[in-house]
């Protein structure tokens, strides 16, 4: 077993130890032969972590008619402020509305740091249902994006089509999974749990809990989860890292490639112009050509054309100005000028000129 290996089994150790489960009832977690399981808690067993069932507690789900997510983020801060006790999480905004859900928990031991609802660690990603056995009873539990649901199985509610009915939600809009160990699933879950949703969950312990806690655990069992989830993190963090890496590699080469491109384009553009012009006829433009010999060479053009006896270029020069001034001293040139306004652009003048020639 290599040591970042052994690392993680440590650090898994010492949360197990530091979870509990409660539904009425005080439970920790045990791990036997690699098997999570539950079982009563022992006593004077005081978890840092609490994880509520989803039969304890008040859970609610609002919803406000704005998609500003910031100003509902401030109502929930409000309510949390207003009533400690309530946890609230954002969840997505639909139709316009924005939803979120709060749970609210009382009469928790004073050793507990997070009281996390069981629903939130039973699903994993959006829209799965999960349906699991617990006390000889069959729990149907959904995360969506306007809310996380459980329900026991009873009369009105036996299969999950019932379930899904009950919700309005169509069985082709939901992932199926079926759970055969839900301890291993709530520590998967708390593994899995991210960062905005510890913060939302936490809970202030009374003046003086918060100082025998201090003296006793504050520095390790900070140490137990936040190094747990650094180190569980870290692997992802660097793949993250590395694929932004090539990533960025990647759309630099793509941007020079296309940079490069468009030059080329505009001079193949610029040639079959000047092509078209010379081949129609070789006699009639000779002058034009001397004077693209002569006064052109630091000058880009990016489009020919004669219109009414008037040689009409566009392109991009470092002093547009200058180019105008040697075509109004020219002794075959009459009448040339600016169609538009110039404009600066990478610190060249883009511009379009036009000229007739004098008569010989």
């Amino acid at each position: 077993m290599n040591i970042p290996a052994k690392i993680i089994r440590v650090f898994k150790k010492l949360l197990l130890q530091n979870i509990g489960y409660f539904d009425g009832e005080m439970y920790s977690f045990t791990n036997k032969n690699s098997v999570i399981k539950l079982q009563a808690a022992p006593i004077g067993f005081s978890p840092r972590i609490m994880i509520i069932a989803n039969t304890v507690g008040e859970a609610d789900v609002q919803s406000f008619p704005i998609e500003d997510r910031a100003q509902v983020k401030k109502v929930i801060k409000n309510e949390r402020r207003l009533d400690p006790l309530s946890h609230s999480i954002l969840l997505d905004t639909v139709n316009g509305a924005t939803y979120c859900q709060s749970w609210r928990f009382s009469n928790l031991p004073p050793s507990v740091w997070f009281s996390i609802p069981e629903v939130l660690l039973i699903t994993h990603r959006d829209n799965e249902l999960v349906v699991f056995n617990k006390q000889d009873r069959t729990h149907f539990t959904l995360a969506s994006p306007k809310g996380y649901f459980s329900v026991r199985s009873n009369q009105f509610i036996r299969t999950v089509d019932d379930f899904l009915a009950a919700k309005g939600i169509a069985k082709s809009q939901v992932t199926l999974s079926e759970c055969t160990n839900i301890a291993e699933r709530l520590i998967t879950g708390i593994q899995n749990l991210a960062f905005d949703k510890w913060t939302s969950f936490f809970v202030k312990p009374p003046s003086n809990e918060l100082i025998k806690m201090t003296r006793k655990a504050f520095l390790p069992s900070v140490l137990i989860v936040f190094g747990y989830l650094s180190v569980t993190s870290l692997g992802l963090l660097g793949q993250q890292y590395y694929l932004q890496s090539k990533i960025s590699g990647i759309s630099g080469k793509v941007d020079t490639a296309i940079a490069e491109q468009q030059v080329v384009d505009n001079q193949i553009k610029t040639y079959q112009q000047l092509n078209v012009l010379v081949n129609e006829n070789v006699k009639s433009h000779e002058r034009f050509l001397v004077i693209l010999s002569e006064l052109m060479d630091d000058v880009t053009l990016t489009n020919v054309r004669i219109q009414d006896g008037r040689y009409v270029l566009r392109g991009r020069a470092f002093k547009a100005t200058d180019l105008l001034s040697k075509l109004v001293a020219h002794k075959s040139i009459s009448d040339a000028k600016f169609d538009f306004p110039t404009r600066r652009s990478r610190e060249e003048d883009i511009f379009v000129i036009s000229f007739v020639f004098k008569e010989v």
